[in-house]
């Protein structure tokens, strides 16, 4: 059964979404502890006791006519599929911003950074630059643009 906001977002994208599964690449894993959560809050959940040497990232769209897509699943997978069981909840995370980190520990603690000049970042500029004009001259960030 198709929800109201499903009927009326294939409306607007142009017809009914097809699935696509996309592989997002792979992630080394050498500290043995896998941290999912959002920029903001990061580290959201601990994954401890991971013995693979890395983990293989895919996610599952919803592709639309239009071109626009959507995420429905996000899935990382440690090591060959033998001995897999059913799948089980390892932790809740909020994401206020839209996006999801994923990463080794000791990647985090060596690189992850809150403030001072090191901090990287995404700024949206859809439909236009005003957020980032903003944002350079309250805090004055140095903004690189990436097409």
């Amino acid at each position: 059964m198709t929800s109201m906001v499903d009927t009326l977002t294939a409306e607007a994208d142009g017809g009914e979404p097809r699935t696509v599964e996309q592989s997002l690449g792979r992630l080394d894993i050498q500290s043995g502890m896998l941290l999912l959560g959002d920029p903001q809050y990061l580290p959201g959940i601990e994954v401890a006791n991971v013995t693979v040497g890395e983990i293989a990232i895919a996610a599952q769209l919803w592709q639309y006519p239009s071109g626009g897509q959507t995420l429905m699943a996000l899935t990382l997978r440690l090591g060959d599929d033998s001995g897999i069981g059913p799948p089980r909840k390892i932790g809740q995370v909020a994401i206020d911003s839209g996006k999801l980190v994923v990463a080794d520990k000791g990647d985090f603690d060596e690189h992850w950074t809150r403030v001072g000049n090191e901090r990287l970042g995404v700024i949206s500029t859809a439909p236009n630059d005003s957020v980032l004009r903003k944002l350079t001259k309250r805090f004055k960030l140095t903004a690189i643009r990436i097409a």
